[in-house]
Formats: structure tokens, sequence, C-alpha cells
């Protein structure tokens, strides 16, 4: 930096100078610094966009600074627009994203990974509605794309409408029926109707693919323990309560799968670990008062329970 500092203003190797400077300040976390020097690259005629492409590593910021300023030149391809709208959606700015890819897919209208983007970005601005409406679109351009399907299944998920869901993942099925994604999709919409028999059946699919993945033994064990079907639930349980992710959960329902059973010794022993593990979790506390109240333990159960409102005072159970 400090020979480069040296260079003369009107050197023919100016703008490689400033392009090196910027990266070497970005690269000793000096942004403010770094983001000075973009500007006056940013400004210098023969920044191109090839040089922009090579300047992804000077932060998001700097990218979007040197990416504006092409882009107000109209010299920025369709490409180049891209990586302006993910610099943007890098640094939080979704909204200019939004607004840059919603130029491009006017551009292209009949190109659905532009609609696929405003789709994930609408999702990362809380607006559902939006993302809905682009995934609806590309739906009507290629209706036999599961991708979509599965997406729009999946917002719509997301936006508490499970007939909806289910009618895309459905579809989605039909087009890729082994598709491992779409029966854990599937099978999880499933259980929120509590046809947890019809649930089942997606995560054993889904388990086919993916035997060890602790999350679909998780998802089958709630699927059975729904069912009623305690014995296949515990096995299901096992599986994932080692789990960073589930097992938490897991040791939960091994704690009501223990109480159902009258077994109370193993029931406190799962609750315990699932409290310690999900300490959030009122529910823990609740089913740790059932078996308290059970031995007759009523001013440790009341202690629990007054936990499980401290955490959660709307909790029906």
């Amino acid at each position: 930096i400090q020979w480069l500092a040296k260079a003369p203003p009107d050197s023919n190797s100016a703008t490689t100078d400033l392009m090196i400077k910027c990266l070497n300040l970005a690269g000793l976390k000096r942004p403010r610094e770094a983001e000075d020097v973009a500007r006056r690259l940013g400004a210098r005629p023969d920044f191109s966009e090839g040089d922009l492409q090579a300047m992804g590593q000077a932060g998001a910021l700097v990218r979007i600074i040197l990416g504006q300023a092409l882009y107000s030149r109209g010299v920025l391809t369709i490409a180049g627009i891209k990586a302006l709208a993910l610099a943007y959606e890098e640094d939080g700015g979704f909204g200019p994203a939004r607004d840059l890819v919603e130029r491009l897919a006017s551009a292209e209208p009949a190109n659905t990974q532009h609609l696929f983007e405003l789709a994930r970005v609408a999702e990362k601005q809380k607006d559902h509605e939006g993302a809905l409406s682009y995934l609806g679109h590309a739906r009507q351009l290629t209706p036999n794309d599961p991708q979509v399907h599965f997406l729009f299944g999946m917002v719509a998920a997301e936006m508490d409408l499970p007939m909806e869901a289910r009618r895309s993942f459905d579809r989605a099925l039909e087009l890729a029926p082994s598709n491992p994604d779409y029966n854990f999709a599937m099978g999880s919409v499933i259980l929120t109707t509590r046809d947890a028999s019809t649930a089942a059946g997606y995560f054993e699919k889904y388990l086919a693919s993916r035997p060890n993945d602790a999350r679909g033994h998780y998802a089958l064990g709630v699927a059975e323990f729904t069912s009623g079907d305690y014995a296949k639930a515990k096995l299901e349980m096992q599986r994932a309560e080692q789990s960073s992710d589930v097992g938490g959960s897991a040791e939960f329902f091994l704690g009501r799968i223990a109480r159902l059973e009258g077994d109370s010794e193993n029931a406190k022993k799962h609750l315990v670990k699932a409290i310690q593990l999900l300490p959030q979790f009122a529910e823990s506390h609740t089913e740790m008062a059932r078996v308290l109240m059970r031995e007759d333990k009523l001013p440790e159960a009341r202690a629990e329970l007054t936990r499980a409102l401290d955490l959660d005072a709307n909790s029906f159970q």
C-alpha cells in the first residue's frame, strides 16, 4: 500500500493500482479506507465489469460501490447486474437487490431463474405473498418443473396454508416421486393436519434415501407418536437423541413415552436432558410436572409448572 501510494495519479496502471490497494485494505479489515478507494476506482472511465469480477474478495459494500458506478453508466451486463444484486443482498439491502432483479425479470420475462431469485429475496423480507406471486408466475411458465411446485408449497406452509402446500407438494412428487426433500416436506405438512399415519409413509421414503439423517428419524418418530405407536416412536427417537439439531426434542418425546408407559425414572432422566438442551422450551417442564404429580411431589411439580408459565404464559398444556 505504501508503494502504491507513491504511484503518480496519471499512471497508465492507476486503475490496477487502485484495485490492488482496495483489495489490500479490505483484506486488512480497513473497510472505510477500502470504500473510499472504491469510489475513486468506480469513477475511472476505464474501470470495467471484468475488473469488477476481479474484486470478488473485496467485501459486499465495496462491490456495491463499484457495481453501482458501472450500472449508473449503463455498462453492466445481465450477469453483472445479478452480481450487484447479490452484493446488495449480502449486505442486507434486500430492497435494492429486489429492484435490480425485478428489472432483470422485465428484460427476460421467460427466464424463471429471475423469478426464483425474486421469491428468495421476498422471503428474506418476510413478504410471503410476494414470494408466492413470483413462484406462481414461474409455475405458469414451467408447469412441469417439480422445484417450482416444491418452493410454492414451502412458502404456502410458512403462511399456514396446509391444503395449498399439500397440493403443491403432491404435484412436485408426481414429477419427482423419489426426491427426499419433497417427501420430507409432504410428511411435515400432512403432520400438521394430524394425519400421522399418512405422514409416516413420506418420512420413511425420505429415510430410504438418507438413512442416517437424525432429522428424518425424529420426524418419523413424531408421526409414530402422534398415531399412538409408542414402540416405533421410541426406536426412532433413540436414533435421533444424539443429534445436535434435534436431540433435545427427541429427549422430550422419550420422556413423554416413558411417562405414558409408567416408567417415571426414565421419564425424568430424559426430561432433565431435554431441559438442559432446550432450556427455553416450556413443555419439558410441563411434562416433568406430570411425572412429579404422579409421584405425589406437588411442591416440585408446582415449581416446574411455574417455570413453564414463565417461559410460555399462553401455553394450553
